[in-house]
């Protein structure tokens, strides 16, 4: 079972902004607003390991990679469909 990115944060305020990159596709969704705690959620906490694939919109995407911005307070995760 894979996470619901838009079910995964509780919050809809926080000092960090989350956006979603889509590979090869011309596709969006919902940017959310997390506080720092709410990082943790990116982690399975079966595998301790971020996780490598996540539901956007029901659709199953490949996580490529998470670009961590301090300087921007922003995070992308990049994912494929």
């Amino acid at each position: 079972m894979f996470p619901e990115y838009l079910s995964l944060f509780d919050s809809e305020s926080g000092e960090y902004e989350v956006r979603v990159n889509f590979i090869g596709r011309d596709a969006s969704i919902r940017k959310m607003r997390v506080r720092p705690e709410d990082f943790k959620k990116l982690i399975n906490p079966e595998t301790g390991m971020f996780y490598e694939k996540m539901c956007f919109d029901d659709y199953l995407a490949k996580v490529l990679r998470y670009i961590i911005k301090p300087d921007k307070r922003a995070v992308e995760i990049v994912a494929e469909l």
